[in-house]
């Protein structure tokens, strides 16, 4: 018991560092706030497990699991590829803008290349 507590409390500790980091970045606009909700969820999850003890009996109920991590790890994998899949699509539009400034720098240039001579 005593061994359960000292870890529930560093994960509290981790937990609430974690999220007063988050929220900063968030706060000073380095993060989206849908970003920041999905990484939480990396933190509440964890806690999840910890703090429910029967996690194991709502587990095997639903979703036929006896091991709670296996479907902490799921759903942790489900989480990451959505922020994955948000920075590529982020870095598509990211790259489309780059090539439309570019051939709008090309094509002023050009012009200011024609009105001189």
């Amino acid at each position: 018991m005593f061994l359960q507590n000292k870890q529930l409390t560093l994960i509290i500790i981790f937990s609430l560092i974690y999220l007063i980091y988050l929220f900063k970045k968030s706060i000073n606009k380095k993060i989206e706030f849908y970003d920041t909700f999905f990484l939480s969820l990396v933190v509440f999850l964890p806690l999840l497990l910890m703090i429910l003890p029967n996690i194991e009996k709502i587990t095997f109920s639903i979703f036929g699991v006896v091991y709670p991590f296996v479907i902490l790890f799921s759903i942790l994998f489900v989480v990451l590829f959505i922020l994955v899949l948000r920075l590529i699509i982020k870095i598509n539009t990211l790259q489309d803008q780059t090539i439309k400034l570019i051939q709008l720098t090309a094509l002023n240039k050009l012009k200011n290349e024609n009105k001189k001579t």
